[in-house]
């Protein structure tokens, strides 16, 4: 194969293949989720960053399991991508948290979710 082939074989490539960069995100902030002032208060913080070509549908949910566990709703900021929220469980109680928010292209929604973090209120 000649080099103006090859050239083009490897242009076509990167048009072809996904790219990893704009992924989205959904992320902590540094030491959260945390204990809230209030006995059995857990409040949540975070970023969300779309799929470059995807917007923020400004919705969220916080999921916390297992004993008394629930979801609750929070507002994801559709210009910055920022949340937070507070949710009141068993003090004392181990519980693992996620928040997920939901990006739009089009008519598709996708669901992104943070890693699942551990908190005892």
């Amino acid at each position: 194969m000649n080099r103006m082939g090859i050239g083009i074989c490897v242009v076509a490539l990167y048009f072809l293949l996904p790219s990893t960069a704009s992924a989205q995100t959904n992320t902590w902030t540094a030491t959260y989720p945390k204990k809230g002032a209030m006995a059995g208060s857990v409040l949540v913080d975070g970023t969300f960053t779309p799929t470059a070509g995807w917007r923020i549908t400004g919705g969220g949910l916080v999921s916390y399991w297992p004993t008394a566990g629930g979801v609750v709703t929070i507002t994801v900021d559709t210009t910055t991508g920022k949340w937070s929220g507070m949710f009141l469980a068993t003090a004392g109680t181990n519980y693992t948290v996620t928040v997920q928010c939901t990006q739009k292209s089009g008519m598709t929604p996708q669901n992104v979710a943070t890693p699942a973090a551990t908190i005892t209120p």
